[in-house]
């Protein structure tokens, strides 16, 4: 018993992360490889194709693959890996939970306020304001979640940037990778990144005025809205169509056969 309750049982995800990882570290798979799709990689560890989705989305964090949408994945080479980091790595592996990530995020975001306020150029600002109005014509133009993602982290960027402090900026950057798988599955559905571009404007308009108690309330509105968001995952018609898809086509898995069982 001290044995199994020490060992925590993997998740589905971590499953084909280690899977995934272990090929990487021994050579199995490499730079340029192209990985097998969503439903050979379901079928391979007996998962659905959204654990898959998510591992992938981790691994890409990590900046180990390459997501090239109608293309596929491969692994990345490695000069574009510039955040495989062992912490980083580690942390991620570790999924931690949606609120040990807000509540990091927030006490780095609040504690950077005062000194992205104090430090700030005009140039920052036009920066920060170009970044996310990119980020809301995303959003309009329909792009796909990873590229949702890239352009708000490009504010992010932007905002650890204008602090003029490189450790600081470093260590923001290291938090939003964190953050990021978060982003990417929020963004399946395109309302929340229109909204995080609001949020993103209100802040740069109360950076600009030197308004520190607003700043900081729209750092929060805009932490406590990804909570929300990240808790309501999106279910388009055809999301849920592929998740259904993704179930059948891993038929030899337990989980999936009582499901079957369940629903005759």
């Amino acid at each position: 018993m001290p044995e199994a309750v020490a060992k925590r049982r993997r998740s589905a995800v971590e499953i084909v992360l280690d899977a995934i990882m272990h090929d990487i570290r021994h050579g199995t798979v490499v730079s340029g490889d192209r990985l097998p799709n969503e439903t050979q990689l379901a079928e391979a560890h007996a998962v659905s194709r959204g654990s898959v989705r998510e591992a992938m989305r981790t691994l890409a964090s990590l900046g180990l693959v390459d997501i090239r949408h109608g293309d596929g994945t491969f692994v990345s080479t490695p000069g574009s890996l510039p955040y495989f980091e062992p912490l980083l790595c580690q942390l991620l592996l570790d999924q931690p939970s949606r609120d040990q990530l807000r509540e990091l995020r927030l006490v780095v975001e609040r504690g950077m306020i005062a000194l992205v306020l104090a430090s700030a150029t005009d140039d920052d600002v036009r920066a920060l304001r170009a970044a996310a109005d990119a980020l809301a014509a995303a959003a309009r133009d329909g792009f796909a979640p990873d590229r949702l993602a890239d352009a708000d982290l490009a504010f992010h960027d932007a905002l650890g940037a204008a602090t003029h402090n490189p450790v600081v900026a470093r260590l923001y950057g290291f938090v939003m990778q964190l953050y990021r798988p978060a982003i990417e599955g929020a963004y399946e559905d395109r309302r929340p990144a229109a909204r995080g571009a609001r949020y993103h404007r209100a802040l740069v308009d109360a950076i600009a005025a030197r308004d520190h108690d607003r700043a900081i309330a729209e750092v929060e509105a805009s932490v406590a809205a990804w909570g929300a968001w990240s808790r309501r995952p999106a279910r388009t018609a055809a999301s849920t169509a592929g998740a259904q898809r993704g179930v059948r086509r891993t038929s030899t898995s337990e989980r999936t056969r009582h499901t079957k069982g369940e629903n005759r």
